[in-house]
C-alpha cells in the first residue's frame, strides 16, 4: 500500500508535536495558577506573595525545635528539724553527658519541721534540649528537745521542797522552763507534780511539752 503524500511531508509529525506543546503551556498555566506564581515574563515584576514566606518561616521554625529530652534526677528532701532551710536537690544531664544543671530551678525551700508534698520543679531547656517540669516532697521531722533539771538537797522542815528544768532546742536555744513531776523509788509506779514534803530520796522528772519544730 502507498503512503499518502500528506503522511511523507510531514504534517503528521507537526501535528502531534504541536499538540504536545500546546497542552504542556496549557499545564505549566494551571500549576502556575495553583501555586500563585506569575508569568516568567513577570517574575522580575510581581513581588512574593506573603503566603510563601509563611510558609517558609513555619518550615524554619519547625526545623528550630528542641528534640532531644535531658536526663534529670530529682531527690525529695528528707532530714531533721536544724533551724536551716532545706530544699530539693537535682541533676540534669545532656545526651552527650554534658552538665545542665544550670537549666534546673528547684523551687522553694523549707525551713520549719513538717511535710511540704507540693514542691514545684523545672527545667527551663535550650534550643537542643526540651523544658520539663515536676513535683516532688520536703519532709522535715522535729527535733529533740534536751531538758535539764536541777537537783536539790534539803532538809526536812515541814515544808515542800521541789526543783526546776529547762528545756534547750537545736544550737542551745533555750525553750523555757519543763514541767516537773515526782517519784519516790519506793512508790515507783506513782508520781505526783506536787513537790515533796517527808524526807526521803526523790526522783525529778523534767517534761517539755514540745513546739513545732
Amino acid at each position: 500500500m502507498k503512503k499518502s503524500p500528506w503522511w511523507n511531508s510531514g504534517h503528521l509529525w507537526d501535528t502531534l508535536y504541536a499538540s504536545c506543546e500546546k497542552g504542556m503551556q496549557w499545564l505549566l498555566r494551571s500549576l502556575r495558577k495553583g501555586l500563585g506564581l506569575a508569568e516568567p515574563g513577570r517574575l522580575r515584576q510581581q513581588a512574593r506573595r506573603p503566603r510563601r514566606l509563611y510558609l517558609t518561616l513555619d518550615v524554619l521554625e519547625s526545623r528550630m525545635l528542641p528534640s532531644s529530652a535531658a536526663t534529670i534526677n530529682i531527690l525529695p528532701y528528707n532530714g531533721t528539724y536544724d533551724g536551716k532551710a532545706h530544699g530539693l536537690v537535682g541533676t540534669a544531664t545532656g545526651t552527650s553527658g554534658e552538665d545542665l544543671s544550670k537549666l534546673l530551678n528547684l523551687g522553694v525551700t523549707e525551713t520549719e519541721a513538717g511535710h511540704y508534698g507540693s514542691i514545684n520543679w523545672s527545667f527551663a531547656g535550650d534550643k537542643k534540649y526540651a523544658a520539663a517540669s515536676g513535683v516532688s516532697t520536703i519532709d522535715i521531722a522535729q527535733a529533740r528537745s534536751l531538758v535539764k533539771v536541777k537537783p536539790v538537797e534539803v532538809t526536812y522542815d515541814g515544808k515542800a521542797h521541789g526543783t526546776t528544768a529547762e528545756a534547750y532546742g537545736v544550737g542551745g536555744v533555750d525553750l523555757g522552763p519543763a514541767l516537773m513531776n515526782y517519784s519516790s523509788p519506793q512508790t515507783a509506779s506513782h508520781s505526783t507534780v506536787s513537790a515533796p514534803v517527808e524526807a526521803g530520796l526523790y526522783i525529778a522528772y523534767g517534761y517539755f511539752s514540745g513546739t513545732a519544730d
